[in-house]
């Protein structure tokens, strides 16, 4: 092909037509760009259409890791609006009913209110499309602002958690634990070790204004907590939702 160009140029240049040669030049340089052009936009169609298949198979990670991160928020939740209840029951018990105890039913509760899900979700296919600059092609903004805020949305709801952990070990277990055995609250999740040999003095322990103090410091961490991982439940299902939709769209 550039042979036959060269001989044409070359003849009309021996026939002295330099004003055809001019408008061949012409022409043959717009064939070359519109070439290049035509080149350049096929390339970039295929980039793209390669960028929309990586994208759409990032979106199918992240949105499954996602899926399962929201199950288990549900339940951290769930224990801890038990747990919130349980604190509830026992400030109503030390105000009302401190004279009618039921041990078994105050063990109940003191588990309940003892016990502290950790939120810790799987965050493999987030680091990934980070890592790996993946998140670029990701044309939502809302779920590229998620992928790069989660980890530190999970770090503020996790603080609280953490709070409600060290006041429970550094103030609320030196108070009950001279009055009431670990063994008995934990006894239905750990039976083979056994109930203490010890009667559990509830009475005495409902007397202690430190102890009323502590359930309710508890019970206020465990409320700005749970405000706070309600709002991280319904942004999660905002965003699969978003994913699920943009999933939709790309079939």
């Amino acid at each position: 092909m550039i042979k036959f160009f060269r001989k044409i140029r070359q003849r009309l240049l021996s026939e002295n037509k330099f004003r055809k040669y001019l408008i061949y030049a012409i022409g043959e340089i717009i064939l070359i760009v519109i070439g290049v052009l035509l080149a350049v936009a096929i390339n970039d169609q295929i980039s793209k259409s390669n960028e929309r298949k990586l994208e759409k198979q990032l979106l199918i990670n992240i949105r499954k890791e996602l899926m399962s991160n929201i199950d288990q928020l549900k339940i951290a939740i769930k224990s801890h609006e038990e747990g919130s209840h349980a604190g509830t029951e026992l400030l109503t018990t030390i105000r009302y009913n401190a004279n009618n105890l039921e041990i078994n039913n105050l063990d109940t509760l003191m588990f309940l209110m003892d016990f502290n899900w950790s939120y810790d979700p799987a965050i493999g296919s987030i680091k990934s499309t980070i890592e790996s600059g993946g998140v670029n092609i990701i044309r939502s903004d809302s779920i590229r602002e998620y992928i790069l805020s989660f980890e530190d949305r999970v770090k503020d709801v996790n603080e609280t958690t953490l709070g409600y952990r060290r006041l429970k070990h550094e103030r609320l277990w030196p108070l009950i634990d001279k009055n009431i055995s670990i063994l008995n609250r934990w006894d239905h999740i750990y039976p083979k070790i056994g109930k203490s040999k010890h009667e559990q003095d509830y009475a005495t322990l409902f007397k202690n204004q430190e102890f009323e103090n502590v359930v309710g410091l508890l019970l206020i961490f465990r409320e700005e907590g749970l405000i706070e991982e309600r709002a991280l439940l319904n942004y999660c299902i905002k965003i699969e939702e978003l994913i699920g939709k943009q999933l939709g769209q790309a079939d």
